[in-house]
């Protein structure tokens, strides 16, 4: 891995140097010491595929001193360009007399060909041929998985973006706009819910934003598909923990505002160094959908790269894609690369491209910080340079993405899952310092210092047990969070102001370090309008420190709402900050605001309505109230300085309630009249009582008293009061998913149950994780009911389970139906229990496990029985249908 310090490498062809000397006619069999033992071992039975790289190589050194992205990139690709046109002639002129298949790269100065071994002996006698690689057909390597599709939409962030505080970094306002992350890998569902907003060619325009390395074949997709397509699902899953982000709840991915573009690399799951080769060069300079028209100033600013090309799979000369990966970093571009799936032992990062210092390879990491098992130790000794590996590492284990179906699924593993993380963060960064596009080396560098440490004990490479940097962690696992805060933060307060002509606005700048950074920041605005002018009331500032913008002359600006840019700059430091503050000039007070939706007397809508108003004259921000009472006393929401006409809750609103609200306009000069009121009712959910009805609580328990009457037992018995995880309170009931057989049973009190007709409901709210088999449930939990004391006991069947439905059959109880899987938030369950009602129940929650595989269990909170009873009748009513109507007249006028 390179840091500013570390100078781009001389990018002349290493094979060059290892290679035995070239010479037309190499007497007897001289010329195989050219030639990988791959294809001299399959061209010698059957044509075979093969890479001939030439002698002549590009020096790239120069493109490191040039001032940006786009300049290192043009240069890049034109001498490139310039090389492989000027020398690849007469060798293209053989081949072809020769009637092989081949095709041209200039991404390296190579050629890849499909002959017999009279060919590969052509090649490498030649005096223009370095050497001869091996382009055999590589399976992407994958892990076994948890399965089932999870449709549903989770209640926060996926837990490995919370990990690693990418959420964090989203509260900033930095998301990835801006930035732009490519990925080469089984190809990608561009219509995905998670990815189609994101997709640089949405639409549909795939000209420069999509490749097909695949030339025959292709699976479901077939060849040279020309859109976006995944024949595997592999790659669908990678890109959405890149950016994935549907809007409705699945925020699985790390920049979830960043575009991005793609190249499929393998056909149904199994690539070669020539297919990688190609989706580089794609990535460098974009091309239109006839490879035509490249144009490096569309290249993407990072590239995931889940995949390897093992020796046991043919790829025995490890340097087959170093020059390669060489030239894509001098073009700017990081190319992050998972580091493999052959853990646990020492020195097992052994393919490329993960091998290669210019890679940016990645370690995986479980939920604990710990390292995953099958991720691929350092230090890197096929290729004989016992180069420290992984760089980083990030989450790993048990991811839940997108799918090519279109769905979600959790429970990947792989290090092919933690790349992924690496290549968002570099978008998170760029999207936060656009100027660090480019600057591949300080990019990585930020990533390093900045990671949570991690050590080990497992000494490879002779690593001390403080050893940070180490060959099974690298740096540490990525933080988000602190990579976007170094050297130094700047924030702004307020980041709204609104002021009435001609009064200043003014805003305090706050400058602190970290890292141990130091340096004088000097502070610069842009974006302030005709007629005003700013001043600081420090600057420089060195960090802790602060300073006061002060925008005067407001009298002479037009009204309205002016952005305004905050950069802080560092002396000698390239890494700058920015903050975007807005001022707000009014002349006048704000006017007034009718409301849109949800329209008055609205019914069914949704706990997160999107409450919708008009703008009004000089407004600067907007006031939103939402009661459950017409005189606003009982707010159950107040928001104040909403910069648009539209506010949508960031928490459920009760269901089954009648709420009224109401919006006004502010601005620096004062507010409008609040809007006349509007009424809604939210829609009802399953266990809610219907128009005329009120819940009656029949029994209740929320554990705050240590849970009196309930009672636990059974083979493995773990259940027990903890505060690890609750619904609500300080603890709820636990129960441990042990590595061992077990049938753990917590009974509640008896509960008398009223008659029938009241629409009974058993409600509970539970989180799960329990093990899950590819067609059910190894280990799992089901609730039962006893009406006898509990001398029998009958599970609640599906049927009943009015939400939360059983995942699948548990082996460990028998093959009853119950829950199990992945980790998920706490969920309501509601059981309908009409049944049993004019009856004494005990319910029983039972958990059961076979002898294999350890999860955290499952948690119990907030048990109610409820029913419904009339409300108390109005005052008058009828309902005619007695036909006594005599106290009724009527008049006619």
């Amino acid at each position: 891995m390179h840091f500013r310090s570390a100078p781009i490498l001389t990018l002349t062809l290493i094979i060059a140097a290892t290679a035995a000397p070239a010479a037309a006619g190499l007497p007897g069999d001289e010329w195989q010491a050219k030639v990988d033992p791959w294809v001299l071992d399959s061209g010698r039975s059957q044509a075979t595929e093969f890479l001939v790289a030439l002698d002549e190589q590009a020096d790239l050194s120069a493109a490191e001193g040039l001032p940006d992205k786009e300049a290192k990139g043009a240069y890049v690709f034109r001498t490139l360009t310039e090389i492989a046109g000027r020398t690849q002639a007469p060798v293209i002129a053989d081949l072809s007399s020769r009637g092989v298949d081949h095709r041209a790269y200039w991404i390296a100065n190579m050629i890849w060909v499909r002959g017999g071994i009279d060919t590969v002996q052509a090649m490498a006698e030649r005096n223009d041929v370095a050497h001869i690689y091996a382009n055999p057909a590589v399976r992407v390597d994958e892990l076994p998985r948890l399965p089932g599709d999870d449709p549903g939409s989770p209640e926060n962030v996926e837990w490995n973006i919370a990990l690693v505080n990418a959420d964090d970094v989203w509260s900033l306002g930095i998301t990835g706009s801006g930035a732009v992350v490519a990925g080469q890998d089984t190809g990608y569902l561009w219509s995905h819910p998670a990815l189609v907003n994101q997709y640089r060619g949405g639409p549909g325009d795939h000209d420069y934003n999509w490749h097909d390395a695949i030339h025959s074949g292709g699976g479901s997709c077939g060849p040279d598909s020309p859109e976006p397509c995944d024949d595997h699902g592999h790659g669908t899953h990678t890109m959405g923990t890149m950016v994935g982000d549907d809007g409705l709840g699945n925020q699985v991915g790390m920049a979830p505002t960043a575009q991005w573009i793609g190249c499929r690399n393998m056909n149904q799951g199994v690539g070669t160094p020539a297919t990688y080769a190609e989706c580089y060069q794609f990535f460098i300079a974009p091309t239109d959908l006839n490879n035509l028209n490249p144009d490096p100033s569309k290249a993407p600013d990072v590239i995931n790269n889940s995949w390897g090309c093992p020796p046991s799979e043919g790829c025995t000369d490890p340097n087959v894609l170093l020059t390669v990966v060489q030239n894509v970093r001098a073009a700017g571009i990081v190319t992050v690369h998972s580091a493999g799936n052959d853990g646990s032992g020492c020195s097992s990062v052994t393919t490329p491209s993960a091998i290669y210092d210019e890679s940016f390879s990645v370690g995986a990491t479980n939920s604990s910080d710990g390292i995953a098992s099958f991720s691929s130790r350092g230090p890197v000794t096929i290729d004989g340079s016992n180069r420290r590996k992984p760089d980083i590492s990030a989450p790993g284990v048990n991811i839940r993405s997108s799918t090519r179906d279109g769905g979600y699924q959790g429970g990947w593993d792989g290090t092919s899952m933690a790349g992924p993380h690496v290549a968002g963060l570099v978008g998170l960064l760029i999207s936060g310092n656009p100027g660090l596009a480019g600057n591949v080396d300080l990019i990585e560098e930020i990533i390093a210092a900045t990671a949570v440490p991690r050590f080990t004990t497992e000494g490879c490479g002779g690593d001390p047990s403080n050893a940070v940097p180490n060959n099974t962690y690298g740096w540490g696992r990525i933080d988000a969070w602190a990579a976007n805060r170094y050297p130094f933060t700047l924030t702004a307060l307020p980041s709204v102001r609104s002021v009435c002509a001609p009064a200043d606005a003014v805003f305090d700048l706050t400058l602190e370090p970290d890292a141990g950074f130091s340096e004088a920041v000097t502070v610069s605005a842009t974006g302030i309008p005709a007629g005003a002018s700013a001043a600081f009331s420090v600057n420089p500032v060195t960090p802790p420190g602060s300073s006061q913008l002060t925008i005067s002359g407001t009298g002479s600006v037009a009204v309205g709402s002016h952005p305004i840019t905050v950069v802080g700059t560092p002396v000698s430091n390239p890494v700058s900050h920015t903050v975007t503050v807005t001022m707000n000039v009014s002349s006048q007070a704000a006017g007034s605001v009718s409301l849109t939706a949800p329209g008055s007397g609205a019914v069914n809508q949704p706990l997160r309505p999107s409450f919708v108003w008009t703008s009004a004259a000089q407004a600067a921000t907007y006031d939103l109230q939402v009661a459950t009472d017409a005189a606003f006393s009982n707010l159950v929401l107040d928001r104040t300085g909403i910069l648009s006409t539209t506010s949508t809750p960031a928490a459920d609103l009760p269901s089954n309630t009648r709420f009224f609200w109401r919006v006004r306009a502010t601005n620096g000069c004062g507010s409008g009249a609040w809007s006349p009121t509007f009424d809604f009712a939210t829609v009802a959910l399953p266990g809610d009582c219907g128009l005329g009805t009120a819940p009656a609580v029949r029994f209740a328990d929320d554990f705050e008293s240590g849970g009196p009457g309930w009672t636990h037992s059974g083979p493995g018995d773990s259940w027990a009061l903890s505060a690890a995880r609750v619904h609500s309170g300080a603890q709820a009931f636990h129960a441990n998913d042990p590595s061992t057989t077990s049938d753990q049973r917590l009974v509640s009190p008896a509960v008398v149950l009223p008659a029938a007709g009241s629409a009974l409901t058993l409600q509970f709210w539970n989180w799960q994780t329990m093990e899950s088999s590819f067609s059910g449930c190894w280990d799992g939990g089901v609730v039962e009911i006893s009406t006898d004391d509990g001398s029998t006991w009958t599970p609640l069947p599906t049927s009943v389970l009015l939400t939360d439905p059983y995942d699948g059959q548990v082996t460990g109880l028998a093959g009853l139906d119950g829950w199990c899987g992945d980790p998920q938030d706490w969920l309501n369950s509601v059981a309908e229990i009409d049944a049993y009602a004019g009856q004494t129940a005990r319910f029983r929650f039972r958990l059961g496990s076979d002898s294999s595989v350890s999860r955290e269990g499952w948690y119990i909170d907030d048990v109610k029985v409820q029913s419904c009873v009339p409300s108390e009748p109005p005052l008058f009513g009828d309902g005619f249908e007695t036909g006594h109507t005599g106290a009724w007249s009527l008049t006619v006028p």
